[in-house]
């Protein structure tokens, strides 16, 4: 929410430090109810970034015949696309090694696009998919995570939410959540009287089906809220581990909109804290303005996770923590339970994000980011979090790292923001963006408020010289091939047809 300009001219030096105050408090009140800030890459070392401009390969024109229409393509057609498409293909080799460095951007010395074709998306008739060229392309990435396989009972986690809710957001679990061996419990805040008439097992079935060990418990007391849930289901899910007699580590509480793009991950980063002794890990929010007024706890989106021993310490207090502090959020109420009960004071955790960012995320998502949970993802911004963190199963960390590639006649260069974007810089630009930098994309922050978390930042690209590819989709392929669909939206007003670039991951390379 920006302030007007006008009004804040008004006020002299003095009154306009109070009247700030007040805005970013009332805020807080609307907004933070339960979210926890997100994981920051703060001060992240800067690194050099030199442009290879190597000669590149001529692009080839091919047209593919509207009556050969694949239909393996078949896909596309629920992108709402046009009906004509421009269309480029990539064949990936993933070159795995320990030595790749993921945080600086790969210099790959040929273009991106080999050759550019049209297909009409109206005709379905089959064609032999070898008529579709796919000129290989090798990336240096990092090696695979391991498949889970239940090597995380150790992680349990609780979120509180509604029955429909937890119906929409079963593939968002599944992604990260399916054959891992932890276990999900929801504290369901229908009313009493509801819970009563759901079918639980059904949706409990629906879960495992999936490979997800999900358990459904009611509200505490019918007059509990949402917040006062997400204190109250620490209760629960130590129960349930105590009942299911599982050697329990650690506790994360979550938003039922955040998003980890792999449980490997966040379980490697919890590995260097000691479980055995009490521990409150999280992240605070990347809005700087939130935090001068105390705030010093997890928030709530980014995932509130809790050791084993500092959970059995709450316990016995949780109602008493509810009632002391009452017009709290749930993740402030943790916190302040934490603080009245325990010596454990917050471990801030790089690659939580909490995302209190509003607008165009763009420029965080292109930053080469290490995230382990997202937040707002489909809240105060949309982006398709499943199919983007699909690449993790390929190469684990290479989730967001970046390719450059040489540009054609009208960029100077193409930048891969792998599962997110790939981005044409314009031959235009009197200067090339410094990459080590964040792009500003996101509304607000014109003071910096987001230059301690997401710093350094650089102002945004104008649209008009930087042209944008974004994952729309990821399709799981044959042998373990993934397929992503980046899309460029032409200005359909003026007769553009849309544009789409895929890249098929091929981990397990045919010569």
């Amino acid at each position: 929410m920006a302030i007007p300009a006008s009004l804040v001219r008004k006020f002299r030096p003095l009154a306009r430090c109070v009247f700030l105050s007040a805005f970013f408090l009332v805020s807080i009140t609307l907004v933070y109810q339960l979210d926890a800030i997100p994981g920051r890459d703060i001060f992240a070392t800067s690194r050099s970034y030199i442009i290879d401009r190597l000669p590149s390969r001529t692009t080839t024109e091919l047209e593919i015949p509207s009556e050969s229409y694949a239909v393996e393509l078949s896909y596309l057609k629920s992108l709402d696309l046009t009906s004509t498409i421009k269309h480029s293909r990539r064949c990936v080799k993933p070159l795995f090694s320990v030595g790749v460095d993921r945080d600086a951007v790969a210099n790959i010395n040929s273009r991106l696009l080999t050759r550019k074709g049209t297909l009409n998306l109206i005709d379905a008739s089959a064609i032999n998919a070898d008529a579709i060229p796919c000129d290989p392309l090798e990336l240096p990435v990092p090696p695979a995570y391991p498949k889970s396989e239940g090597q995380f009972t150790h992680l349990t986690f609780g979120v509180a939410t509604t029955y429909a809710r937890l119906q929409d957001s079963k593939p968002f679990f599944a992604h990260w959540l399916s054959e891992s061996g932890s276990n999900l419990i929801v504290l369901l805040t229908d009313g009493l009287e509801e819970f009563e008439n759901m079918d639980i097992a059904a949706l409990e079935a629906e879960y495992r089906t999936e490979g997800m060990n999900l358990t459904l418990v009611p509200k505490h007391r019918s007059e509990h809220s949402t917040e006062q849930s997400h204190v109250m289901i620490i209760r629960d899910m130590l129960e349930h581990a105590r009942e299911t007699g599982t050697e329990i580590q650690w506790l994360g509480i979550l938003d039922d909109d955040t998003f980890l793009p792999s449980l490997h991950a966040l379980a490697s980063a919890f590995a260097q804290y000691d479980h055995t002794k009490p521990q409150y890990l999280g992240q605070t929010t990347e809005n700087a303005h939130i935090l001068p007024i105390g705030i010093l706890g997890g928030f709530g989106g980014a995932g509130i996770f809790l050791s084993w021993p500092l959970a059995q310490q709450l316990e016995p207090h949780l109602e008493s923590c509810l009632e002391k502090f009452p017009n709290r959020g749930g993740d402030m109420q943790i916190m302040s339970c934490v603080y009245a009960h325990s010596f454990a004071k917050l471990k801030m955790v790089d690659g939580l994000y909490q995302m209190d960012i509003m607008g165009d995320t763009a420029g965080f998502y292109e930053s080469s980011r290490r995230v382990l949970s997202l937040h707002h993802w489909k809240s105060w911004h949309w982006s398709p979090v499943d199919k983007m963190a699909a690449i993790t199963k390929i190469c684990g960390g290479c989730f967001l790292q970046r390719f450059a590639f040489p540009g054609d006649g009208n960029h100077a260069l193409t930048v891969l923001n792998n599962g997110y974007s790939i981005n044409m810089y314009s031959a235009d630009l009197e200067e090339l963006p410094d990459l080590s930098m964040t792009e500003q994309t996101w509304d607000g922050g014109e003071d910096g408020a987001y230059q301690w978390s997401l710093g350094p930042l650089r102002p945004k690209v104008d649209r008009e010289k930087k042209k944008s590819y974004w994952l729309q989709t990821a399709v799981a392929g044959e042998n373990g091939a993934l397929t992503q669909v980046y899309i460029h939206r032409g200005k359909r007003d003026e007769g553009e047809i849309d544009e789409v670039i895929e890249l098929v991951w091929q981990p397990y390379w045919e010569h």
